[in-house]
C-alpha cells in the first residue's frame, strides 16, 4: 500500500472526499470481520486475474440457443452515472454481447440492482430478492470503487470487504450452482494515479482477489488498460473521468467493451459441470443477509414511480404498519421519519434524520434489547427542516436464520 505522504495532493484531497462518500449508518450495517493480515503491494506485470471458467455454463445455455439473463450489481456507475442517456456500460455491454449472442441463435437480457455510494455491504444485502429471485444466469459484480476506501483503513476494511463480497458470491451459488461470476473492476482517478498509473494492482482489487481466488470468480480489470491507453495519448485523465469518479461516454464506452470482449471470450470454452463450493473464506456472517421491502398497504404511503420498490410519503399522521423478522434489523431511508413500536409492554419512539439528496440512503439499526422476532412497527413521514416531505423507506435489512 502506497504511504500517503507519496501521494500527489490532489489524489489526498479525493481520499478525503471519497471517505465520506458512503454514510457511517451503512457502512456499519456490516458485521465487523476478524483482522486477516494487510494486503501487501502486487505489481500489475505480477497479477493474474481469474479467468472465464465459471462462464461455461452460462456459455453451454447461449450454444444450445436458450434466452440469457445478466444482472448487474453495484454503485453509481452501474447506475450510469456521467453517461448519457443509453451510454452506461452495462447498455453498452449488453448491446454488444447482443450481436454475437444472437448470431449464435440465442438472445440477452438483463437486470440491474445498483445504488450511489453503497458497497457490497449494500449490496449483499439487495442481491437476493433483486438479482436472484429468480436467480440470473451471469452476475457482474462492481464494487471495486466504491470499495476502495473501506479496503484502505486496513485489515479490519479488508476483512469486512472480503465477507461482504463472499457473502454475495453464495448467495449466488445457492440460488443457481451454475450462476456464472464477473468481478468487473472499474477505476477512478485517485486508483489510476496513486496505483494503476504506478505499476500496481488497486487494493480493493486484491481484497475481491482473494474472494476471486478462492470460488474461481472471473475478474475483469480497466485500471491497467486505462494506464495504457493514457500513456498513448487516447485521452486525458480529465476526459476519462470528469468529476475524477465516474466515467464520461467515453469511459463507460472503454467499460462496456473490456466487459463484452471477456464474456464473448468465454462462450466457445466446453461444457463443465459446476465446482463444488469451497468452505467460506470469511466469517460468514452475512451469507444470509437480505432486504425486504415495506408493503405500503392502505397507508399514506405510495410505491415510488419508476423507483426500485421503495415507498414515500408527503404527509405526516399516515404511518405505515409491517412486521420485521430476522436478526440485527435495520431500516434503510431517505428523509426525516418518525418510528414506533412496542416490546415488553412499553411503547417506544425514534426520530431519524437521513441525508437528502446523497445518493446513498441512509441506515438504523433497531435497539437489539427490546426488539424481539416479529415485532410490529409504525414509520410516520415528518417534515424537513423547510416543512417538505421528503420521506422514504427503501426497506428492511436483516440477517435471515437459513
Amino acid at each position: 500500500m502506497i504511504p500517503a505522504s507519496c501521494l500527489p495532493r490532489a489524489t489526498l484531497a479525493l481520499l478525503a472526499l471519497l471517505a465520506i462518500e458512503v454514510p457511517t449508518s451503512l457502512s456499519a450495517a456490516t458485521p465487523p470481520s476478524p483482522a486477516v493480515e494487510a494486503l501487501a503491494p502486487v505489481k500489475v506485470a505480477d497479477f493474474v486475474p481469474i479467468g472465464a471458467q465459471n462462464l461455461a455454463s452460462f456459455a453451454a445455455k447461449v450454444r444450445s440457443r436458450q434466452p440469457v439473463v445478466i444482472g448487474f450489481l453495484g454503485g453509481s456507475i452501474t447506475v450510469g452515472a456521467g453517461a448519457s442517456s443509453g451510454q452506461a456500460y452495462r447498455i453498452v455491454t449488453q448491446r454488444l454481447l447482443s450481436a454475437e449472442i444472437e448470431r449464435r441463435g440465442s438472445k440477452v437480457s438483463s437486470r440491474v440492482s445498483a445504488t450511489g455510494g453503497t458497497g457490497s455491504g449494500f449490496g449483499v444485502y439487495r442481491v437476493g430478492r433483486e438479482l436472484l429471485e429468480p436467480p440470473v444466469d451471469l452476475l457482474v459484480v462492481e464494487y471495486a470503487v466504491n470499495n476502495f476506501t473501506q479496503v484502505q483503513k486496513g485489515p479490519a476494511g479488508v476483512a469486512s470487504a472480503v465477507d461482504s463480497m463472499e457473502a454475495i458470491v453464495r448467495q449466488a451459488l445457492r440460488a443457481n450452482p451454475a450462476i456464472g461470476l464477473v468481478f468487473f473492476s472499474t477505476s477512478q482517478v485517485v486508483q489510476q494515479e496513486g496505483f494503476y498509473n504506478q505499476g500496481l494492482i488497486s487494493p480493493s482489487v486484491l481484497a475481491h482477489h482473494r474472494v476471486a481466488a478462492h470460488y474461481g470468480i472471473m475478474e475483469v480489470l480497466t485500471g491497467p488498460t486505462i494506464t495504457r491507453e493514457l500513456a498513448a495519448g487516447k485521452f486525458t485523465l480529465e476526459q476519462f473521468f470528469p468529476d475524477k469518479i465516474h466515467p464520461s461516454d467515453l469511459g463507460h464506452a472503454l467499460y462496456g467493451k473490456l466487459l463484452a470482449e471477456a464474456i464473448l471470450s468465454a462462450l466457445d470454452q466446453p461444457a463443465a459441470a459446476p465446482r463444488p463450493v469451497p468452505a467460506r473464506l470469511g466469517t460468514g456472517a452475512l451469507e444470509y443477509a437480505r432486504m425486504d421491502l415495506v408493503p405500503a398497504g392502505n397507508s399514506g404511503w405510495v410505491l415510488k414511480e419508476k423507483g426500485n420498490g421503495s415507498i414515500t410519503c408527503d404527509r405526516a399522521g399516515q404511518p405505515v404498519h409491517f412486521r420485521v423478522k430476522g436478526a440485527k434489523p435495520a431500516l434503510v431511508y431517505n428523509g426525516r421519519l418518525k418510528v414506533t413500536w412496542s416490546s415488553g409492554g412499553q411503547a417506544h419512539e425514534k426520530i431519524l434524520t437521513g441525508a437528502v439528496g446523497h445518493p446513498a440512503p441512509s441506515s438504523w439499526a433497531f435497539p437489539a434489547e427490546v426488539l424481539p422476532d416479529a415485532t410490529e412497527v409504525n414509520v410516520e413521514a415528518l417534515p424537513g427542516d423547510d416543512g417538505l416531505f421528503k420521506s422514504q423507506l427503501l426497506g428492511v435489512t436483516s440477517i435471515q436464520i437459513p
